[in-house]
């Protein structure tokens, strides 16, 4: 079993490979190991907080979101976990190769806890180079020449595209509660044609920064004119967006 990547999460001197941030006051601090023996991958928490199953997500880029460790939301282990804690292990049987990353999701917030990268045909993230033979030559009276053994190159793994989806749309209605600023946000009008939407994400403001989740969201602060935006995941992994002034 080969050790793949580790991300430590921590407040101070956070080390991040890809698109992990850093992490956000309130954010747990955790450490995550992964391993991969062949298309078998073993998530292994190795320190810090204990953690709640059902707000610990694995994601994939080929596959979109598996599940959570609790089995609540699509069952991302093979094992379910409700206490997430130092030595459990999350062990994926036939996971997707690219990138992978362990996903903290509470109270509308979203923090990516570690990243590391699956390779298909169960080799490490950091490859050792095949060496060159070189050929040698025979001495007779009529020399035969020798093969020159070719290294072969270690695969690049890339995000196979899931052809036969096709994404969400993304729509919402809003009702103020008289000239007060409490706005009801309805996502309801979303729809996905070949499948269900997972997530509703609420951005008031516009500014980038997930505010409230579900798909209908009551008494909330929305000041006239002020923009929101919903984005929308189906149970492929696949989005779509949509901003609108609310008047």
């Amino acid at each position: 079993m080969v050790a793949v990547t580790v991300i430590l999460a921590a407040t101070i001197g956070t080390f991040v490979l890809g698109f992990a941030g850093d992490l956000a006051q309130g954010d747990p601090l955790v450490d995550f190991r992964m391993n991969q023996d062949g298309t078998t991958v073993v998530l292994t928490h190795a320190g810090g907080e204990t953690l709640d199953g059902e707000n610990v997500y694995i994601v994939s880029d080929s596959s979109g979101w598996l599940g959570n460790y609790a089995g609540t939301n699509g069952e991302a282990c093979d094992t379910t976990i409700s206490t997430v804690k130092p030595g459990t292990e999350c062990q994926i049987s036939g996971a997707p190769s690219g990138e992978f990353a362990v996903v903290w999701r509470s109270n509308g917030r979203s923090s990516i806890l570690f990243q590391g990268r699956v390779f298909g045909d169960g080799s490490a993230s950091n490859p050792t180079p095949t060496p060159t033979s070189t050929p040698t030559s025979t001495p007779t009276s009529t020399p035969t020449s020798t093969p020159t053994v070719t290294p072969t190159p270690t695969p690049t793994p890339t995000a196979t595209p899931t052809p036969s989806n096709s994404p969400p749309t993304a729509d919402f209605t809003t009702t103020r509660r008289g000239k007060s600023s409490n706005v009801e946000l309805d996502g309801s009008p979303s729809s996905d044609s070949d499948g269900s939407i997972d997530l509703y994400e609420w951005d008031i403001g516009a500014d980038g920064s997930v505010d409230y989740t579900g798909e209908t969201v009551s008494n909330v602060n929305v000041p006239a004119g002020t923009d929101v935006k919903l984005i929308v995941t189906d149970d492929d992994g696949a989005t779509d967006s949509i901003t609108k002034t609310v008047n």
